[in-house]
């Protein structure tokens, strides 16, 4: 933290105050945010507002009379700062007060340089966080969660990391130029970088360019560029289907080239871990099952399949049938959402099979871990070709969308929740349904 913008000692006391008669707290910039530290006992607090030229109201009570202080000036604003007391995960610092602390919120160890996100507020001096990154005695501050934007404009692919709490730009950066080379740049895609303990945050930008070509970028925790503004890395050739992280130090990359689709793990430095070909897929959609498998469904003309892959390219799930019917069954707009518990799949989708009465309807079925189908849409036979879920009311191929989410129905195995656009009123409307597993 830099600079210095007072440094003095306390002439008064105060409950979560810091009084200093011979100060000029206005005058030398000091704002919320700002890193307080009590050189007299090794403590720390943020400024949670400037009262006045000689006094701050802080997050905790940590002064006394006649107790030397030096106000730090932060380049992003502290929500809470300290030294870990008791190690672990959860972690404490006995003279925390983390009552202002979110799930959520960034933790930068200062003495290792490494970052995790709080995942649960134990109490007021007890945290836990995503990964164990802190040891006895290490300093750290805790930070708002941030997000990279990137869209494309002219061309060109461009950038905003905005701080999620208050939606303001990261440290004043403003628009951030991530690709600004010869060629045409589009359909940009961002994921985050993961949060192995030595990568500190950052994103991957991925997108396609005029060339054919697939690129990639890393923009780093602190919105710079580190590869400058050119191409990037190409990670491929052809159509970019989806892009997933794996959140923690790689992700993948679905892409259509050809007549052929390619699922590819792609690491942190951009190099190809290893590439699955679905050949003849026409359409695709994938996500990251529970235990970090990937789990992709793909369709071939009317039928539709899924099969699953772990981190290292080991099948985990062999193709298995989720629609056999053939032909008019599988029409567009393939969705795959996970079914927590199972390691399985629900797999939705927009379907001809009925168009001639009904026009386009909603169909899904779910998988278990073993490729098995589950939902039976004949309780008194056997009809495993998907379960209706809605009927949009259209026979128009642009009048589909549909998007699947998981729920939680409950208890394990989680439900499937599908949303599509709907037109049984003339007009298009968003309507939903639910399935439990």
């Amino acid at each position: 933290f830099e600079p210095m913008l007072q440094i003095g000692s306390s002439t008064a006391t105060s409950a979560n105050r810091l009084i200093d008669g011979s100060a000029n707290f206005t005058g030398n910039g000091v704002v919320a945010g700002d890193l307080v530290y009590n050189v007299t006992d090794d403590t720390y607090a943020t400024v949670a507002n400037v009262d006045s030229a000689t006094q701050l109201t802080l997050n905790k009570d940590v002064f006394t009379v006649s107790e030397n202080y030096i106000v730090f000036s932060s380049d992003e604003p502290i929500i809470e700062a300290g030294t870990i007391t008791t190690a672990g995960n959860p972690f404490t610092d006995s003279n925390a007060n983390f009552s202002a602390v979110q799930v959520g919120d960034i933790l930068h160890n200062n003495t290792t340089n490494q970052d995790a996100y709080v995942t649960n507020v134990n109490s007021a001096t007890q945290l836990t966080l995503n990964q164990p990154i802190v040891a006895l005695n290490d300093r750290y501050v805790i930070m708002q969660p941030r997000i990279l934007f990137a869209y494309e404009r002219g061309g060109d692919i461009y950038g905003r990391v905005i701080r999620l709490r208050d939606g303001s730009d990261y440290q004043g950066l403003g628009e951030i130029d991530i690709c600004t080379a010869a060629g045409t740049q589009s359909n940009v895609h961002v994921v985050e970088r993961g949060f192995r303990g030595s990568f500190n945050g950052g994103a991957f930008v991925v997108y396609e360019s005029s060339d054919g070509d697939i690129y990639a970028k890393l923009v780093d925790g602190d919105g710079v560029v580190p590869g400058g503004t050119g191409l990037g890395t190409s990670i491929g050739s052809g159509t970019i289907i989806d892009v997933i992280s794996e959140s923690w130090d790689m992700f993948y990359v679905l892409y259509r080239s050809g007549t052929d689709i390619y699922l590819r793990s792609i690491n942190n430095a951009l190099g190809v871990n290893w590439t699955r070909t679905f050949a003849n897929a026409e359409d695709a959609a994938m996500m990251l099952s529970p235990g970090y498998f990937i789990t992709v469904a793909y369709s071939m003309g009317s039928q539709v399949f899924v099969q699953q892959f772990d981190w290292n390219n080991i099948v985990t799930m062999a193709a298995s049938t989720v629609v056999g019917v053939a032909p008019y069954a599988y029409y567009s707009d393939l969705s795959i959402t996970a079914s927590p518990g199972t390691n399985g799949a629900i797999v939705s989708w927009i379907d001809e099979r009925y168009f001639a009465s009904l026009g386009f309807v909603v169909m899904a079925q779910a998988v278990d871990a073993a490729g098995t189908r589950l939902w039976n849409a004949n309780p008194a036979g056997a009809d495993y070709d998907g379960i209706l879920i809605g009927i949009p009311g259209t026979w128009e191929t642009a009048d589909v969308s549909l998007k699947a989410l998981f729920y939680n129905d409950g208890g394990g195995p989680w439900g499937g929740l599908f949303l599509w656009f709907d037109y049984r009123n003339g007009i298009a409307d968003i309507y939903y349904d639910t399935k439990s597993n």
